[in-house]
């Protein structure tokens, strides 16, 4: 009997340790949320990655549209197969 009332109490304790970790967790994440970033030159270099480095691949998926959109009208209109990976022999 003694040894159940001991494991109970100690995962009591265990609980309200575990619930005391999560209440400093949170408050850290809300006090970290409304405080200005300290580390400017982080934050410079990510949006760098996420503006101008994107670029690219807008770049290249746009050149593939237009390729796609070039070879249907292209294949629309009845021309040949060997026109249509040729452009320059239209």
């Amino acid at each position: 009997m003694r040894r159940a009332i001991e494991d109970l109490g100690f995962l009591a304790l265990r609980f309200a340790d575990d619930l005391g970790k999560l209440a400093l967790f949170t408050l850290r994440i809300l006090a970290a949320r409304f405080t200005p970033p300290l580390r400017c030159g982080a934050f410079v270099t990510e949006l760098f990655k996420l503006g101008v480095l994107s670029l690219i691949i807008i770049c290249v998926s746009g050149i593939g549209k237009c390729l796609m959109a070039g070879i249907s009208r292209h294949t629309a209109s009845g021309s040949s197969t060997v026109t249509m990976y040729m452009p320059w022999a239209w």
